[in-house]
């Protein structure tokens, strides 16, 4: 789950240790971390507008996206 305020991402999840990318418009990945706990922000205050992907990878090479408007 996904929450966009006040320039930072909120990403939860159930599950730790999950891989988090963001992909930009142009298909460039311009965040990657691991998510350590199950709340995890990312500051989006410095991005361009768009529309980015937000990829989330668990252990098991499982992933689901959703996508995210900056505006």
């Amino acid at each position: 789950h996904q929450n966009l305020k006040n320039g930072e991402l909120l990403l939860t999840q159930n599950i730790k240790n999950q891989q988090v990318n963001v992909v930009d418009p142009s298909g460039k990945v311009v965040y990657q971390s691991k998510m350590v706990s199950s709340k995890h922000t990312i500051n989006v205050n410095k991005w361009p507008k768009g529309t980015y992907m937000v990829q989330v990878i668990d252990e098991n090479n499982a992933w689901g996206m959703e996508t995210i408007l900056i505006q």
